[in-house]
């Protein structure tokens, strides 16, 4: 009986380049659902425009059953004009601290951002950790938390108090339309 093992060393053949890939990411702070949007937008491109039949137009089902991309993510990744994986614009961490710059309670009357406690504290309406519940309910505050202190956009005093650094954000609390200008994340 022929046993075709090609599945097998294409899995083998791909690790060995999805290694370094995924190191990447993870230095680049991709998590797995970009890079899994990243992976199904190249499926379906590549599908469409290198695996058509010749003479006949190339389906959302054909292309779904080559790439394994549910019809319905086929339809809308064809359909899409911007890649927002690379825009980025749910970022985790980004929302966290356009939430943290945006919630006028956290504004002093000088236009910054005030401290805020780590956890929640009963002189305090708001902390770190309840802004990360507000944010996101798969990732845990603690998560947030190190990659935020990782990449050097807040710190902690002795006192217990959490700080953006002005280092790494531009902020521009005055402004009604685009309070978060830019973040180096």
């Amino acid at each position: 009986m022929f046993m075709d093992n090609r599945p097998s060393i294409a899995i083998n053949e791909i690790e060995h380049y999805l290694k370094p890939m995924a190191r990447q990411c993870i230095n680049f702070r991709l998590d797995y659902r970009q890079v899994s949007e990243m992976f199904k937008t190249m499926l379906v491109s590549i599908a469409e425009s290198e695996f058509a039949i010749e003479g006949k137009s190339q389906t959302d089902s054909r292309i779904s059953l080559l790439t394994g991309v549910h019809r319905k993510d086929v339809r809308r990744l064809l359909n899409r004009g911007e890649n927002s994986v690379m825009l980025h614009q749910h970022d985790l961490i980004t929302k966290l601290i356009k939430r943290w710059i945006e919630t006028s309670e956290l504004i002093g009357d000088d236009g910054k951002p005030k401290s805020i406690p780590r956890h929640p504290h009963p002189d305090y309406s708001i902390s770190f950790s309840s802004l990360a519940e507000e944010i996101t309910s798969d990732i845990r505050a603690r998560s947030l938390w190190d990659e935020c202190v990782n990449l050097g956009l807040i710190s902690m005093s002795e006192d217990g108090m959490v700080h953006l650094s002005p280092d790494h954000l531009q902020l521009n609390v005055r402004s009604e339309e685009d309070v978060f200008e830019d973040a180096t994340i």
